[in-house]
């Protein structure tokens, strides 16, 4: 062979191996970047499910927690009026006026409360 030939085979060696490596290196590139977009539609597909389970959590929970909170308010003022009620020294007295409290207090408050939250 002569050293025209040898440098042509050089030169075609080097050529179909910088090739080869170039298509190796963009097949791997190309399998990378496909797995990382579907990570990404993975982890945006659960943050959309996270974000519609959290809505709908706080369409249950949000009415039910503020109907639990008043219920519980007028509990304690309810509470507050009842420990006042003395009837003027007459225990007897005392006593139905309390229960006639506590009888407002549950027809007039507590019973819509707990119909508005039976639904929920």
């Amino acid at each position: 062979m002569d050293a025209v030939t040898i440098e042509i085979i050089k030169v075609v060696t080097t050529s179909v191996v910088t090739i080869g490596g170039w298509w190796a290196v963009h097949r791997l590139t190309l399998g990378r970047e496909e797995a990382a977009r579907s990570n990404v539609e993975v982890q945006k597909r659960i943050a959309d499910q996270r974000l519609r389970v959290d809505q709908q959590i706080a369409e249950l929970y949000e009415p039910l927690l503020g109907l639990v909170e008043m219920v519980e308010t007028i509990y304690f003022n309810r509470q507050k009026l009842v420990s006042k009620l003395t009837g003027n020294g007459d225990s007897s007295k005392a006593a139905v006026d309390q229960a006639e409290a506590k009888r407002y207090y549950f027809d007039k408050s507590f019973r819509p409360l707990h119909f508005q939250i039976i639904p929920l």
